[in-house]
């Protein structure tokens, strides 16, 4: 595709995807921080499980969550298309296995907290940073730019890190960061041979022992569902322990504050053992936390920006610095175009905001009719549940010869009482209600994992 015909293309619009945030690509209002809508062009490639139907019945298999009136009206437009595949041969072409397909779209990422990232130590290595909680570490999704590390890049112009270990979405604390491939392979080399040393801080439902223990509970990670269980190695559950120390009981005595040594390394291995435990995370209602303790670790009417009013028009400031320049995107694929949003041409952005609907709505022009979630600024079936963090926090982790440590948060306090009345507002099944429809759907496959006093061992 030569220059001219490009620059005429709507795919002239596409975000670089190589290009580095910028501030100037948020908008902060009411608590949270929100991403300017963008246009971007996704790239994949045929996998062999992928071959053989058209591009239209592909995606569709592939991504349900958009109807068949979008995707025909995005084949035909060549909004999706194969490379190199004329327009009119789009719907009747099967897919051949490593054929390149894009996407163009209109992006639109979810909000996360506004809550700074406090870069802790940067040396020629390493950078140590404080994650807060509802935000990704990377590229994930929906998310891009609305990461750990998209807003390194925005905030202080750190790039090109590689995170060391892992933290959850809605988990806070101390995240590793490695400059270079050598020095992450060292660190995570140290991590897999069970040589490093890691520390955090919980606050749980009920009083906790007081008396160090350790469970050794094997757990077993469904993807799909997106969820771990207790599981015995038969069944395929894989070794998993990890060493509990009460550190504070609240003054009500509702909750605790517990130090947790992960030993092993599986996913959401403190939170389940600790719901193997009888005394879960107390606002995490994945694993038998409370919904109330949820919605009050994150409670809607922060939404509102000060003195906002319902219905009133909030003039936000957006994109005062000139596009970066970017390459041109060729017909076989490389990734390019002017780094341009919708909203980068115009000085000013209104957007009306309502505490009922906290994903916001744009007011003006450059909003693509086909877009799916404008007016929105949030994604279309963007829930606040997504949001929700949860009482967990990385303190430190140390290993041969390095050591480093993050602030603790609020809530690890010993004076900080959870604001709940008692433990006996449970449903009928011992359970906390969950009302959340979002989180509710997400755990419908969920089973309570009782205390097994054989997997309990005391250190």
């Amino acid at each position: 595709m030569d220059r001219e015909r490009f620059e005429k293309s709507p795919f002239a619009l596409a975000e670089n995807g190589n290009a580095q945030p910028k501030m100037s690509d948020y908008i902060v209002s009411g608590g949270l921080r929100y991403v300017a809508p963008y246009h971007f062009d996704f790239v994949a490639h045929c996998k062999k499980r992928q071959r053989g139907p058209n591009i239209l019945e592909l995606f569709l298999s592939e991504f349900p969550q958009r109807s068949r009136e979008y995707y025909e009206a995005a084949v035909s437009e060549g909004r999706l298309r194969v490379v190199g595949l004329p327009l009119d041969k789009q719907r009747h072409t099967p897919v051949k296995e490593g054929d390149q397909m894009r996407h163009f779209v209109h992006r639109h990422e979810p909000p996360v907290m506004d809550v700074p990232i406090d870069v802790l130590i940067s040396t020629d290595e390493v950078v140590v940073v404080n994650k807060p909680p509802s935000m990704p570490v990377h590229h994930a999704g929906q998310y891009r730019k609305n990461t750990v590390i998209g807003m390194l890049a925005a905030m202080y112009g750190i790039t090109d890190v590689k995170p060391i270990h892992r933290l959850d979405k809605p988990v806070s604390g101390l995240l590793l960061m490695a400059k270079n491939a050598r020095t992450a392979d060292r660190f995570r080399s140290q991590i897999e041979s069970h040589e490093v040393k890691k520390v955090y801080v919980a606050r749980v439902l009920g009083a906790f022992p007081t008396d160090e223990f350790e469970v050794d509970a094997p757990l077993l990670w469904d993807a799909k569902a997106h969820h771990t269980t207790v599981a015995p190695v038969t069944q395929g559950g894989k070794e998993s322990r990890t060493r509990f120390k009460r550190l504070s009981l609240s003054e009500d005595g509702l909750t605790s504050v517990v130090e947790c040594q992960p030993l092993t390394g599986r996913t959401h291995q403190i939170r389940v053992h600790l719901q193997h435990a009888g005394h879960p995370i107390a606002n995490d209602v994945k694993y038998g936390g409370r919904l109330d303790l949820a919605e009050a670790s994150f409670s809607p009417g922060m939404f509102l920006p000060a003195g906002a009013v319902e219905g009133k028009v909030e003039r936000v400031s957006a994109q005062e610095e000139a596009p970066q320049s970017n390459s041109i995107l060729e017909e076989k694929g490389s990734q390019g175009g002017a780094a341009q949003s919708p909203l980068a041409s115009q000085p000013v952005v209104e957007i009306e905001w309502d505490s009922k609907d906290p994903s916001g709505r744009m007011k003006g022009a450059g909003m693509p009719q086909w877009c799916p979630h404008c007016p929105r600024v949030a994604p279309e079936g963007w829930d606040v549940a997504d949001l929700m963090p949860i009482w967990l926090h990385a303190v430190r982790y140390s290993g041969d010869g390095w050591e480093y440590e993050c602030p603790l948060p609020m809530w690890s306090q010993s004076d900080f009482c959870a604001p709940c009345k008692s433990l006996g507002d449970q449903s009928e099944s011992g359970k906390p209600q969950q009302t959340l429809r979002k989180v509710a759907e997400k755990d419908a496959d969920e089973v309570d994992c009782p205390v097994d006093a054989k997997r309990l061992r005391a250190s």
